[in-house]
This record gives structure tokens, sequence and C-alpha cells, in this order.
């Protein structure tokens, strides 16, 4: 079966198709279990806490909206040295 009639079939880009088939070296695991999208600003452990905090906030009952959470993850990155675009 050729790229375009497998892209077709299983409604798969044809170019995923072929970058999956010309990683033919690596294990199958690797190939299909590559992040996609842009890597994250915050490290996991900050990432984590922030998480924490905002969970916490919505338990005691402050309506946090997404502009506070962007304003309070914006501080937090600030305070740990944190590159922002």
């Amino acid at each position: 079966m050729g790229y375009l009639k497998a892209s077709k079939t299983f409604g798969v880009p044809r170019a995923t198709l072929e970058r999956k088939v010309k990683c033919i070296d690596t294990p199958l695991s690797e190939v299909v279990n590559v992040p996609l999208g842009r890597k994250p600003t915050l490290p996991p452990h900050i990432e984590a806490d922030l998480v924490s905090y905002i969970i916490e906030m919505q338990a005691r009952l402050f309506g946090l909206t997404s502009t506070d959470v962007r304003r309070i993850t914006y501080q937090l990155a600030k305070m740990n040295n944190i590159k922002t675009d």
C-alpha cells in the first residue's frame, strides 16, 4: 500500500506516514511516543506547584479567572528567573 492510499484509508496525513517510515532504525515505541507541539516554558516541578496552588485557591472559593492564572504564572516565572516571551 502506498503513502497516499494509506493516508486516505487510515485518516493520517501522508507526510506523517512518510516521516514515521523513515525512522525504521528506531524502535516503534520511540517513534510513536514523540511529544508534539511547543516545549513547556515552566519546569515540571514548578508547574506542579502552580497546579496545586490553583486547586487550593479553588477549594478556598477564590474564583480565579484565566487572566488571574496567567498573571500568577507570569509572576512565578519572573521570581524563578525563567525567560518569558
